[in-house]
């Protein structure tokens, strides 16, 4: 019984002193790891959402530019900016003293003409007739026929430049040749016109635009037909609008930036204005909605940019760090690779299992500071 204690005695002091080191080492060890604050994100289960950010302006899919039709002075202006107008309303009067005298004097010339059109006729007709009886010759009737063809050239001639003095002389009044608003103006009361002057703009649908955006030549790959496209104007900041890509154009577009100049290509967006908020020549900030994945297992792009040792980079494998509460290790985690799905502008999706909702990975790590402010106490 002696030799049983004896055994104990000795026993004790040596788990005693096994236990003591054992301690002492995972003090040792956590002692690296207290110098290190970790900051972790949770794993969870939402949507990823890829986007790209383009810039552009607001523009209408089609206007009609009224044109003069004669040089005169603006005598009555009707039609202002912003009004809506149909197709025939009465815009403008032109007063053109030239286009009257040229249509009084021209008048005479085609009634000459016209008189000696139809008398060759006549003459011709008779000639014909007479032909017939065996009264003359057909060397006369072919002769009367071809004074007569001579005629109607002149005549068709001179009716061609009478029409075209009625034409200018129906320009003094200048009707809206479609329906639609009135987004320009050039003329004013008492203002000279010229032939071929620009008097009105008329835009037939404001309900209706388009958006064209510059999109970086690092991005255009992911952009298609048929993708949405939010954006936003400065007059309205909290409003959202939208609208679908109708074309990509191959053409590239050379915008100068701080002396160089980025190569962008522009894609056609179409978008509704049913509230007549939006303007041409409007500067918009736009995203451009590339992909989403709804309800999947997600991680936060900062995990894959960090890492708590040096470690080799392994081209095309992409790793994050995950929390083991359970770890006594200086680094309470373990490095695992994970395979990817849409990566987004803020979070990856996970697609190979080795995550779940609610794990927890590194995203961030920093030295602790003592109460003065300076590392380790130092």
């Amino acid at each position: 019984m002696w030799n049983k204690l004896k055994k104990r005695y000795i026993l004790l002091p040596l788990l005693a002193l096994g236990l003591i080191l054992i301690v002492y080492s995972a003090q040792k060890g956590c002692s690296k790891e207290s110098s290190m604050e970790y900051e972790y994100e949770t794993v969870s289960v939402g949507d990823v959402r890829k986007t790209i950010s383009a810039s552009g302006k607001l523009d209408l899919f089609e206007t009609t530019a009224v044109l003069s039709g004669i040089n005169g002075i603006a005598k009555h202006v009707v039609a202002d900016f912003n009004q809506f107008v149909r197709q025939g309303d009465l815009l403008a009067e032109v007063d053109s003293p030239e286009t009257d005298t040229n249509l009084s004097n021209y008048a005479e010339t085609y009634k000459r003409a016209q008189i000696e059109l139809d008398s060759t006729k006549d003459y011709y007709e008779s000639k014909k007739n007479l032909l017939a009886e065996s009264l003359v010759s057909a060397k006369e009737v072919d002769e009367a026929r071809r004074n007569y063809e001579k005629t109607l050239t002149v005549f068709n001639q001179t009716k061609i430049a009478y029409n075209n003095f009625l034409g200018a002389a129906a320009a003094k009044r200048v009707y809206a040749p479609l329906s639609g608003m009135i987004l320009q103006r050039s003329i004013e009361p008492k203002m000279p016109v010229t032939t071929g002057m620009p008097l009105f703009v008329i835009a037939p649908d404001m309900k209706r635009m388009k958006l064209v955006v510059n999109v970086d030549e690092s991005d255009i790959g992911y952009v298609r037909k048929g993708l949405i496209v939010e954006f936003s104007v400065s007059a309205y900041p909290d409003k959202v609008f939208s609208g679908e890509i109708k074309q990509v154009r191959m053409n590239p577009v050379l915008v100068p930036t701080g002396g160089n100049k980025v190569v962008t290509y522009e894609a056609l967006v179409e978008c509704s204005n049913a509230d007549m908020l939006l303007r041409p020549g409007m500067t918009v900030t736009a995203l451009v909605n590339i992909d989403r994945k709804v309800n999947v297992i997600r991680v936060t792009n900062r995990a894959f940019m960090i890492s708590p040792m040096p470690v080799e980079n392994q081209i095309g494998k992409k790793f994050v760090w995950k929390r083991n509460r359970l770890s006594v290790k200086a680094i309470p985690m373990e490095r695992i690779e994970v395979k990817t799905g849409l990566i987004g502008d803020d979070y990856a999706e996970i697609v190979n299992g080795v995550l779940k909702d609610g794990d927890e990975v590194l995203v961030g790590m920093h030295k602790k500071f003592d109460l003065k402010g300076l590392p380790n106490g130092n």
